[in-house]
C-alpha cells in the first residue's frame, strides 16, 4: 500500500531541476510538461527551443521564422544551444535578414552549423555568440581581405574547439588564405572537405599545434565518393596519425541532429 504525504512538496529549486532534467532527457515529453502548471511552463519553454533546425524541407520559411523570433525572443535567448540553418547558396535578402535576426537573438548558442556559405552580413550579429562547435561553407569573400573578409580573426572563433569547413569557391584554397586557422586558440578538432585538404592539409597539421584530430569527410550516400576517399587516404603525401579520412553514409544534417538532440 502506498502512503501519500499530504501537503508534501519539493523545494522549488529541486523541483525545477527535476523538470528540466526530464525535458532534456525526454524532449518528446516537453509539450506535456508545459501543461503541468504555470511555473513549470516558465522553466521548460526555453528547452523547447534548445535545438533549432531551420530547413526548407521542413517547410520553415522566412515568415514563420520571423514570427517565431518576434513572439518567443525571450525563450530563444535563454534556451537555444544548437542551431542548424540551411541557407542554401542563394539566400534572398529577406532570408539573410531573418537569419541574422535569429542569430542575434540566440547569443547562448554553443553549436552553430550553417549549411551554406557564411554570409559576411551574419558576422556583426555574432559578436556575443561563443560557440564551441562551428560549421560552415567558406565563400570567396571570407578569405579575401580586399573584399572585406575577416578570415579566422573574428571573435566568433575565439572559443571554437570543433570546426567543420567546406568549400565551393573557385578561388584556390592555399595555406596563405587560411593560415588564420593556426591562430584559433582552442581548436582541437577540425574537419575539412577534400577540395581544401589537397593543398593545405600537411601545413594545417604542422601549424595547428593543438589539433588532436583532422577529419576529411566524404558523403557516400550523396555523392558516391568511396573512390575519392580511398584516393585521398592513399595519396596524402605525408603520415600523421591524427588524420582520418571518413566515409559517411548519411547527410551532414542527419548526423548533426543525432549528436545535438542526443
Amino acid at each position: 500500500m502506498t502512503t501519500v504525504l499530504q501537503g508534501f512538496s519539493f523545494p522549488p529549486e529541486l523541483e525545477r531541476e527535476i523538470f528540466e532534467a526530464t525535458a532534456i532527457l525526454f524532449p518528446a515529453f516537453i509539450p506535456t510538461l508545459l501543461r503541468v502548471c504555470h511555473r513549470v511552463h516558465v522553466w521548460i519553454e526555453p528547452l523547447l527551443y534548445r535545438v533549432l533546425v531551420i530547413s526548407k524541407e521542413d517547410g520553415i520559411n522566412s515568415a514563420c521564422l520571423a514570427t517565431l523570433i518576434q513572439s518567443k525572443s525571450a525563450s530563444l535567448q535563454n534556451g537555444v544551444r544548437h542551431i542548424f540553418i540551411e541557407t542554401s547558396y542563394t539566400s534572398s535578402p529577406t532570408e539573410t535578414s531573418t537569419y541574422t535576426n535569429l542569430l542575434a537573438t540566440c547569443p547562448g548558442c554553443t553549436n552553430l552549423a550553417i549549411d551554406g556559405i557564411l554570409d559576411l552580413d551574419y558576422l556583426p550579429h555574432l559578436d556575443k555568440m561563443r560557440p564551441s562547435n562551428l560549421a560552415f561553407t567558406i565563400g570567396e569573400r571570407f578569405l579575401t581581405a580586399a573584399l572585406g573578409g575577416p578570415g579566422f580573426t573574428h571573435p566568433l572563433f575565439g572559443s571554437v574547439t570543433h570546426l567543420d569547413l567546406y568549400s565551393v569557391t573557385s578561388q584556390p584554397i592555399t595555406w596563405e588564405t587560411c593560415s588564420g586557422l593556426a591562430a584559433i586558440p582552442a581548436l582541437t578538432h577540425l574537419a575539412l572537405s577534400h577540395p581544401i585538404t589537397g593543398t593545405t592539409l600537411s601545413q594545417v597539421m604542422g601549424e595547428c599545434s593543438k589539433l588532436l584530430v583532422a577529419i576529411v569527410p566524404t558523403y557516400n550516400a550523396i555523392h558516391n565518393e568511396h573512390e575519392t576517399a580511398v584516393s585521398l587516404a592513399c595519396n596524402l603525401g605525408f603520415t600523421d596519425a591524427r588524420v582520418v579520412v571518413m566515409i559517411l553514409n548519411t547527410s551532414y544534417q542527419v548526423d548533426w541532429e543525432l549528436v545535438s538532440k542526443g
